[in-house]
């Protein structure tokens, strides 16, 4: 288990951007409530090839609360 110093700063994801990701440490979804059908935000926390932790904002398509009526 991998014990970092600091929490990195989140950035904004933004269209092209490159990202070094050579771990998953944590991915989060804020949906605003139970069964949500939309997008929400979520962040992932990496760590990239030089060994420093990053954090990425970015909006997911919820699904668990859509359904066809």
């Amino acid at each position: 288990m991998v014990i970092y110093s600091r929490a990195p700063e989140v950035r904004d994801y933004e269209y092209g951007m490159r990202l070094d990701i050579a771990d998953v440490v944590a991915m989060e979804y804020f949906p605003p409530e139970p069964d949500f059908c939309g997008v929400i935000p979520a962040q992932m926390t990496y760590e990239d090839s030089s060994g420093n932790l990053n954090t990425i904002r970015y909006l997911y398509p919820e699904t668990a609360g859509c359904h066809d009526n």
